[in-house]
């Protein structure tokens, strides 16, 4: 009988240790609204997934190149109630083709209070999950609103310049000097001095120096101004130098 007992109080043993068990871990206690996030470094405009890192920046949105002027500007609203836009109710400054009117915000200045999650992201994270709203409050105005935010978007379509990353972007660019490749980057016409008009010969190897960065008034894309030995001046986007296609830097 005793025999028997040991028997069974090993394979009862033995059946409760070869069981897999799971153990409860609380998550831990975050902001939803607003984790803290890396700082910002400036060395981006456009930070996709990073969008927390916005908080506390001052925007400025760009105005657009004429032709586009009359489409005025997408994803601004008045609440985080996207979905209900009928008769441009909850967009802000409406409605032009039921954008914000252009001439109301063009060239203004924002400052970002938070970083909120699309009200949708948690029960359809497959349409959502990308998108949220960054809360500005208008400079001059007060005026307090939302813009739309898709993180899987493309810098070309974010409307706003970041003022940190300007003020860096001349630190980082004025001085250097860069050596043209023969390749036009604005268009397919010949390049022109940017206060002449003149055509200006951008052949392979000629050196040009950065003497300012600008948002130009043609594009509006932040750009640098770079001046040849002969005093001719052209302005070309970072980002097409950036694909060192058309410049590269001079060591």
């Amino acid at each position: 009988m005793q025999k028997l007992i040991f028997f069974l109080t090993l394979f009862a043993v033995s059946q409760t240790q070869g069981q897999i068990t799971t153990t409860a871990v609380k998550k831990p206690q975050t902001d939803m609204v607003n984790p803290k996030p890396a700082k910002y470094d400036s060395l981006r405009n456009y930070v996709g997934n990073n969008v927390y890192q916005y908080i506390g920046q001052e925007f400025y949105l760009r105005p657009k190149a004429e032709m586009l002027r009359q489409y005025g500007y997408e994803d601004f609203y008045i609440s985080t109630d996207d979905e209900h836009k009928l008769n441009g109710e909850n967009i802000y400054k409406c409605c032009e083709s039921f954008n914000s009117i252009y001439d109301e915000l063009a060239g203004k200045y924002f400052e970002v209070l938070e970083v909120i999650k699309h009200p949708k992201a948690d029960e359809d994270n497959l349409l959502y999950g990308s998108k949220y709203f960054i809360k500005l409050r208008e400079k001059q105005s007060g005026d307090i609103f939302f813009y739309r935010y898709d993180s899987k978007s493309i810098e070309e379509v974010f409307p706003f310049t970041i003022v940190g990353y300007f003020t860096k972007a001349k630190k980082r660019y004025i001085g250097k000097k860069y050596l043209t490749k023969g390749k036009n980057w604005i268009g397919e016409g010949p390049m022109t001095d940017i206060e002449t008009g003149k055509v200006v010969s951008i052949a392979q190897g000629k050196v040009w120096k950065c003497i300012d960065v600008t948002i130009e008034d043609k594009y509006f894309e932040v750009s640098l101004v770079l001046q040849s030995a002969t005093g001719e001046k052209v302005a070309i986007g970072i980002n097409s130098l950036k694909s060192d296609h058309f410049a590269s830097e001079k060591f």
